[in-house]
């Protein structure tokens, strides 16, 4: 059983970016069960938007994701906001 200790908010990491008509976000999270995952969400500012949730095996293995998916929004034109 997880206990609220073990749901820490402190170490969750969220990121933002945006183009001119697309906003994107990662956010490294522990799930309900205690687990890391890294939620992507992505939308049109004029259309619904979709997410998608990957486990990941560790904190220091998501936090590696989250920077390979910053680096990947800066080379498709998104900016951090």
């Amino acid at each position: 059983m997880v206990s609220m200790m073990d749901y820490e908010q402190g170490h969750w990491l969220k990121k933002n970016w945006a183009t001119s008509q697309r906003l994107y976000s990662a956010e490294l999270k522990k799930d309900l069960l205690g687990e890391w995952v890294v939620v992507r969400t992505w939308s049109g500012k004029s259309k619904q938007g979709r997410q998608h949730t990957q486990c990941v095996e560790s904190y220091p293995a998501g936090i590696e994701l989250l920077h390979a998916i910053s680096k990947r929004r800066t080379q498709r034109g998104y900016l951090e906001v």
